[in-house]
């Protein structure tokens, strides 16, 4: 029996030393961590007491804005850069015809963009049967009638409109926006 009682001692030694152990490394690792996170944050500070300056960065490619006039500037340019993509939607989304070619319809560039804008219709969501094409738009404009490419039957067809702003170059594309057009066609 004194055997069984000498093993539970030094397995109980055993166990008592892993704790501390795991504790001491556990005491360090805080203590590396807090002087690490001290010392990156007195970094961060400026020498003679002012706020520290702003870094944001990305992994890979990226903007980098390095201090607070720098981001200030990375930032008004991607807003103006987002308000040039912006474009308002002006349409209702039923054209109606008595003969499958001729349709009523309200289609336009709101008077909200900037840029003048495009329209295709395309009777299949694969954009491969196109019955639509307008000359360019202005801001404001919209068109009330169109002539379908090809003659549809009577019934409901659903079609997809494409809305295209073009720069004032009318060669760069700036936004483009899909919607699902119902023709009506009466018999």
């Amino acid at each position: 029996m004194s055997e069984n009682v000498q093993e539970k001692q030094k397995s109980s030694k055993l166990v008592i030393i892993l704790l501390i152990v795991l504790i001491v490394l556990l005491v360090a690792g805080i203590i590396i961590g807090i002087v690490l996170f001290g010392k990156r944050s007195n970094d961060d500070s400026s020498a003679d007491g002012e706020e520290p300056v702003v870094t944001i960065g990305y992994e890979g490619a990226g903007v980098v804005a390095l201090g607070e006039d720098e981001f200030q500037k990375t930032m008004e340019e991607m807003i103006k850069q987002a308000e040039d993509g912006l474009m308002d939607l002006r349409y209702k989304n039923i054209a109606e015809s008595t003969d499958g070619v001729h349709f009523d319809c309200m289609i336009g560039n709101s008077e909200n963009n900037i840029y003048d804008m495009y329209f295709n219709i395309y009777l299949n969501t694969d954009l491969e049967q196109q019955i639509l094409l307008t000359g360019l738009v202005p801001p404001g404009e919209m068109i009330e009638t169109f002539e379908s490419e090809i003659p549809l039957e009577p019934g409901e067809h659903e079609a997809t409109l494409v809305f295209t702003q073009v720069k004032d170059d009318h060669a760069t594309i700036c936004g483009q926006v899909m919607v699902v057009l119902r023709l009506e066609v009466s018999e």
